[in-house]
């Protein structure tokens, strides 16, 4: 139940939040993108090889703290 009413407050707080970075009310809210990850399976070989062109797409991430 507890789970249920964080994750229900954190998506609220997302829903607020008009900058990349917002504080108040003891919580600290920051948007930003994190590189996609790479899936190794699709690698033919690695020694040498940039990687970046195996890597997925870019996604906003938003992390909620208490100050």
């Amino acid at each position: 139940m507890a789970d249920a009413a964080l994750a229900t407050a954190r998506d609220q707080l997302v829903a607020l939040a008009q900058h990349p970075r917002e504080q108040g009310g003891g919580v600290s809210l920051t948007r930003y993108w994190k590189a996609g990850n790479i899936d190794y399976k699709k690698v033919p070989a690695l020694k040498g090889l940039d990687l970046s062109c195996y890597r997925g797409k870019a996604r906003e991430e938003v992390r909620v703290t208490a100050v």
